[in-house]
């Protein structure tokens, strides 16, 4: 499996704390929106799948999917 690259200390308005653990297909870490002020997770995709628009269509698809889930704990 390619390796991933470092993690950065921020990816857009996301203010990145650490790995979470990995994947097959990636990495998922912590993160803090700054911008809304609550804690998100944040997936990565492996290096090599990043060229693949259709990885990056379902990627797309499982964030929006996710964003319109509700939790009584949230």
């Amino acid at each position: 499996m390619p390796p991933l690259i470092p993690i950065p200390a921020r990816i857009g308005r996301y203010r990145v704390l650490g790995s979470l653990h990995a994947t097959g297909l990636g990495e998922m870490l912590a993160g803090h929106d700054e911008k809304l002020d609550r804690p998100v997770a944040i997936k990565r995709l492996r290096i090599d799948l990043i060229a693949s628009q259709e990885r990056r269509q379902r990627l797309e698809l499982e964030a929006r999917l996710n964003a319109r889930l509700s939790h009584s704990n949230q």
